[in-house]
């Protein structure tokens, strides 16, 4: 495919930059732009939106990323390649998915990572690097779940607070109704209100001395007895007088 640029250009191809760059302007002038369209045509692009999904602990990540539209249904891996910030020792893993799970970090380190897309026909430029301190990412992390726990807390005492309002004036409500209905009902009673049964008739209602009433009745029952008593002996004193007439 390349076979007409030499073998120093041929990381131009690719996107690479390379040491010999006069030489390879001189000697390959001609074909270095066909080279580099090429290379674009049938290379993959970078992995994008690099982040972190999840933080296990504070030494422990997992990492995550999307593909391009560029060839995102050709046959490709991908390689991963993280350093601690301020050295020069990197490390490297192919994987086939989309994320990649790391353990075993310094926590108050400060690490980069950068993915790159592979097929069969080479590499792809790398990612827009990610720079994480898994400390301050955790912290940051915490932060957030307690924001969130404090949110849904105060929604959920808003709610509290509105059914209890709502709850307080139905019963307000309920009681001066049941309030009112009561005291009509008494104030019928005590002034000489009438009720009806159940066939219509209307059963007056009264509260009188019970006292009275009963010497009432007592008195009653006494001159009822006295003028039977008296009924009673004047018969007896007419039947013997008919029994001392004779004829």
């Amino acid at each position: 495919m390349f076979r007409e640029v030499a073998t120093e250009c041929l990381h131009w191809c690719a996107g690479y930059k390379i040491q010999k760059m006069d030489y390879c302007l001189v000697s390959s002038a001609r074909d270095i732009m066909s080279c580099f369209r090429e290379g674009n045509r049938f290379l993959p692009s970078p992995p994008t939106n690099v982040h972190v999904h999840s933080i296990y602990s504070n030494n422990h990540v997992l990492i995550e990323w999307d593909d391009s539209d560029k060839n995102r249904d050709s046959t490709h891996w991908y390689w991963v390649y993280w350093k601690k910030v301020g050295t020069n020792e990197m490390d490297r893993d192919r994987v086939e998915k989309k994320f990649y799970e790391l353990t075993s970090l310094e926590p108050h380190s400060t690490y980069e990572f950068v993915i790159k897309t592979n097929n069969y026909h080479g590499t792809s430029i790398p990612s827009e690097p990610l720079v994480i301190n898994l400390s301050r990412l955790q912290a940051e992390h915490l932060t957030s779940d307690s924001q969130i726990l404090t949110n849904v807390m105060l929604t959920l005492l808003f709610f509290l607070l509105i059914f209890a309002a709502i709850a307080f004036v139905y019963y307000g409500s309920s009681k001066h109704r049941f309030l009112s209905k009561f005291r009509s009902s008494n104030s019928s009673s005590l002034f000489g209100g009438r009720r009806s049964t159940n066939n219509g008739s209307n059963i007056g209602v009264s509260f009188e001395n019970h006292a009275y009433n009963l010497e009432d009745t007592i008195q009653m029952q006494e001159a009822t007895g006295t003028r039977n008593g008296t009924q009673n002996g004047n018969h007896h004193h007419n039947n013997n007088n008919n029994n001392g007439i004779v004829e």
